[in-house]
């Protein structure tokens, strides 16, 4: 037998059993809230949650007041919607829940559904979902009854017998709708996405009723758990979508589902030069999407083709399109260097940079920077870039702090904690790419912190840019103390800061911007000058605003700037022409961003005319772990809409240092979310990546995942349904060779048996069918192994 036939597999009966005992923990928080008397109002329910009382130990190790805590922190879940580390800190760390009443328990339990589900609307659209995956397997069992059995019944005793059927768990022998082998794999899969969907919102509910309170306590909760149901009703729209297919019906034609796309896996492989050394706590910058196409360096050959090799694989299909030597092992002047720079790309340039004296110090401190045309395989600048001396002497001081390896290798020297926030440094390098038209600019950054700090801090403080131009190869502007917001379509956006410091020495220190007065430029790279800035001044009674910027070419002539004040309504559209002159072009509302208040980590894109992608970080109580999980929400999102066109919930995967004996894959508790490190937004797609190191082989890989927006079922289905025949004809494959070969060491045993020889000698060799199996490698994640 194979998956289908194995105990393993979720079936319809299963659904059918999760979906019943949800319906009926609903039925029973809905006679809590009579018991209650819930009006949903925002005073009773702050009121409910007052129930739960919470002690916590202060400096001195003495319980503070239960009461006043108890209510302070669940009454700020009303008003808070960051669900930060300090939230997390404030409301778990030294916290202890006290012991209450039944009937408290029960009040705390119907204020904290009411927050959590959001109005009797919203309560009553969930029942009709989890109504409709019952519904949808007793129509099934209806079909199935109905083409079986020998005489035709009325359609009132059908549904009655597939209610009997399913309630005494009849139909676990029931099979699919599916005639086909690769369309019960299809079903299969569409079955079990419902299925995860339930037990996700299951989980939650099963907290809200009998369990002290945990993740739903988080003040962003809500918006997680409607994506929660989102995703439920769109897989069981997918899945009924299905079953109309096979009833030879037309499926809804609606655009709202996501395709997922093969999940592919690249090898990263260690350094094969000794003069180039590729730490491993880099290896997931040097792997970058772009386009159609993604990209990988390694660092490996031999004689004139040794040094730095890229890959260019086809996105969508994981075929080598390029593969040669970008930067020769001889262009390097005999030095060792190491690759501790993101890998940038863009359009058909490639930027690496190398650098010496870096991470470890030496007499020489520089980055060897080249620019590589990919499509004509051949480097089109070579500029050496010295590092400054504040940096020289950071190193130096980390080296010294941590002095703990010899050896430039070492996984430990870059990555001293277990999550790459956290990591402690002193020191950034990165390099960026932007054109407009036939020019190129490059520009180099070094941001060092007056000590060591987490490395989520780099981005707060200034940085020292400078900006080069091919085709010249020239220093274009050197800028210190400055933050890049956003750099696109040959327009860098940057804020700098205003103090002016007399003392020449100070001037080598860099500023932490966020504590400062400071001024925004947008800098047109072409002409050299200044299109528009403006200043902001920050007080302890009037904080300076924040801002983000996201930069657009819609059109050969006009390039967007996209200008949204964190916590407002309206975003603002601006237009720079050719000329370099600035017009407001219009406001929109995207209530689906700024109902989420001031988002953590928050970054935008104007993909297209009234089409914005954004996603920003949440902090939120794991199910597994004690320690928070960091959740990346991306969101595609139409100007004017309520309602997003696409939503996925990220969690950061664990690291593979992580202390904590859990896979990193479920670190989130949830099972219709998919881990990764690396998040890439283009128009209506989302790629995640996710590094792993595989011990055996002793060689990292990075796997990748990409989602499509905006897709009819039709289109879903019949992607999955290739894949699908793929996996089934390389299993009949495989089942052919292994009957090949147990034919041809029968035969073998025969022969040397007609010849007396009784038994294979010690001389001959012994054919043995392989013990591996096929692996289904299908969408979403989810692979399963078929042994034939």
């Amino acid at each position: 037998g194979g998956w289908l036939e194995s105990k393993m597999v979720v079936g319809y009966q299963d659904m059918y059993n999760l979906a019943s005992q949800m319906g009926s923990m609903l039925t029973a928080w809905r006679g809590r809230l009579k018991q209650c008397h819930g009006d949903w109002s925002k005073k009773q329910l702050s009121t409910l949650l007052t129930a739960r009382k919470v002690t916590r130990k202060d400096a001195s190790g003495e319980l503070d007041d239960e009461k006043g805590l108890g209510q302070d922190m669940d009454s700020s879940v009303l008003e808070d919607k960051t669900g930060g580390l300090s939230w997390w800190f404030t409301q778990f760390v030294g916290a202890k829940e006290t012991e209450i009443s039944v009937e408290d328990r029960m009040r705390y339990s119907v204020g904290r559904g009411m927050l959590v589900f959001g109005s009797l609307d919203s309560l009553a659209q969930l029942d009709r979902e989890i109504y409709g995956v019952k519904n949808l397997v007793q129509k099934f069992l209806i079909c199935v009854l109905s083409s079986s059995l020998p005489v035709s019944l009325p359609y009132p005793v059908l549904l009655s017998l597939s209610k009997l059927i399913c309630s005494s768990g009849g139909g676990t022998r029931v099979g699919w709708a599916g005639r086909e082998r690769a369309s019960q794999l299809v079903e299969s899969k569409y079955v079990n996405m419902v299925y995860l969907a339930v037990l996700d919102i299951y989980n939650v509910v099963l907290e809200i009723m009998f369990k002290h309170a945990a993740e739903t306590i988080s003040p962003n909760f809500p918006e997680k758990f409607a994506f929660l149901r989102s995703t439920l009703a769109r897989n069981l729209a997918l899945l009924e979508s299905f079953h109309q297919l096979t009833g030879h019906e037309e499926p809804q034609g609606e655009k709202v589902h996501y395709q997922v796309l093969k999940e592919m896996e690249f090898k990263i492989e260690t350094s094969k030069l000794k003069q180039i050394v590729l730490p491993e706590s880099f290896a997931r910058d040097r792997v970058v999407v772009s386009g159609d196409n993604i990209f990988l360096v390694n660092a490996k050959g031999e004689d004139m083709e040794a040094g730095l090799v890229l890959a260019v694989h086809h996105l969508k299909t994981g075929e080598v399109i390029k593969q040669f030597t970008a930067v020769a092992q001889s262009l390097l002047s005999g030095n060792k260097y190491t690759l501790c720079t993101r890998l940038c790309v863009l359009d058909e340039f490639v930027c690496l940079s190398l650098s010496h004296g870096y991470p470890k110090a030496s007499i020489s401190s520089r980055d060897q920077v080249f620019l590589v045309n990919w499509v004509e395989e051949k480097v089109v600048m070579k500029q050496t870039v010295s590092h400054s001396s504040r940096l020289q002497d950071a190193v130096k001081e980390r080296e010294g702090f941590f002095n703990h390896s010899d050896s430039e290798t070492d996984s430990d020297y870059l990555n001293t904690s277990y999550d790459d926030d956290d990591d402690m440094v002193n020191t950034s390098l990165g390099v960026s790419l932007t054109r407009k038209a036939d020019k190129v600019f490059l520009l180099h950054s070094e941001v060092v912190l007056p000590e060591l700090g987490c490395m989520s801090e780099m981005e707060d403080w200034g940085q020292h840019v400078k900006i080069f131009g091919l085709p010249k190869d020239r220093l274009l502007h050197e800028l210190t103390n400055v933050r890049v917001l956003d750099l696109h379509a040959g327009l860098v956006i940057y804020e700098a800061a205003k103090e002016k410091l007399s003392n020449r020495k100070k001037k080598q220190v860099l500023t932490k911007l966020n504590d400062c007065d400071v001024v925004v430029k947008w800098l047109d790279l072409v002409t050299g000058k200044e299109v528009y800035q403006e200043s902001f001044v920050d007080t302890v009674q009037t904080p300076r605003p924040v801002y983000k910027y996201s930069i657009a070419r819609l059109s050969e002539k006009d390039t967007m700037v996209l200008l949204y004040k964190v916590g407002e309504e309206l975003i603002s559209l601006y237009r720079v022409d050719e000329d370099g002159s600035v017009e407001l072009s219009q406001q929109i509302a995207l209530p689906a961003l700024t109902r989420v208040g001031n988002a953590d980590k928050l970054k935008m894109q104007l993909q297209s005319d009234g089409l914005i992608s954004f996603r920003h970080r949440l902090a939120i109580p794991s199910l597994v772990l004690r320690l928070p999980v960091h959740v990346t929400r991306c969101v595609l999102a139409r100007a004017g809409a309520d309602n997003c066109v696409a939503e996925v919930f990220v969690p950061r995967n664990a690291s593979v240092n992580e202390v904590f004996a859990y896979d990193g894959t479920t670190s989130s508790g949830y099972h219709t979310l998919a881990p990764a490190e690396t998040i890439v937004q283009e128009g209506n797609k989302l790629i995640i990546l996710e590094t792993k190191k595989r011990e055996f082989e002793r060689e990292w890989v990075v796997s990748l995942r990409q989602y499509e927006f905006e897709k009819p079922a039709l289109d879903v289905m019949n992607y999955d349904r290739c894949i699908a025949t793929e996996i089934v004809e390389k299993a009949e494959v495989t089942k052919r060779e292994i009957e090949e070969l147990v034919v041809a060491t029968k035969s073998k045993t025969e022969d040397l048996t007609r010849q007396g020889g009784g038994a294979i000698s010690d001389d001959e060799e012994e054919i043995a069918p392989p013990t591996g199996g096929v692996q289904l490698s299908l969408p979403q994640g989810e692979s399963e192994s078929v042994l034939l």
